[in-house]
């Protein structure tokens, strides 16, 4: 080996341990198992299951809408209108939404964006004068039913929660959270 090809491997070896430490950030991001590079649903419910409602999701709020996203990936989020069009059900009726000391529960859509598609779309129930935003309780096929909510149902609505009464109301409504079997 020459001087000068062994000049080029140290300076190679050195480029390279460069580049590495100038990318460190880049490199960990990229090997964060919260980066959502396969953003199939499976993943992306257990991101959000596995997520802390309180640390990892940002809240901005207009006059027309509320977004949330995730902090570790911004194409994450979710939206709820504030207008006529993000109104499930005016009236919302089951016993367990109108048993509040205000009885009128109003059922809103909450939609779960990656990017620019919509991946999913929630219910989440107003419940004694929109004091807590409670998800209907669904069997795990999301068929609608019973007393028990499920837990990507209920993560959803702990992300909404910035009054902090979900689990009172839950409590309150005769709910429950089924085992975690999404």
């Amino acid at each position: 080996m020459t001087t000068l090809n062994w000049i080029l491997s140290v300076a190679t070896i050195l480029g390279g341990i460069a580049a590495i430490w100038f990318f460190q950030d880049k490199i960990a991001e990229f090997l964060s198992p919260n980066l959502l590079r396969h953003a199939s649903r499976e993943n992306i419910e257990r991101l959000i299951l596995e997520s802390d409602a309180d640390t990892d999701w940002t809240k901005a709020q207009t006059s027309a809408k509320q977004t949330i996203s995730y902090v570790h990936n911004p194409n994450l989020g979710f939206e709820m209108s504030h207008l006529d069009d993000g109104v499930q059900q005016e009236n919302f009726i089951e016993a367990w939404a109108n048993k509040h000391p205000d009885p009128k529960a109003v059922g809103l859509w909450c939609d779960l964006f990656f990017g620019s598609s919509q991946i999913e779309r929630f219910i989440l129930v107003g419940v004694d004068g929109m004091r807590a935003l409670v998800p209907p309780p669904r069997r795990p096929n999301r068929a609608p039913g019973g007393t028990q909510i499920q837990p990507l149902d209920y993560k959803v609505a702990k992300i909404h929660d910035s009054l902090k009464t979900l689990d009172e109301y839950i409590g309150r409504s005769g709910l429950s959270v089924a085992a975690n079997v999404v």
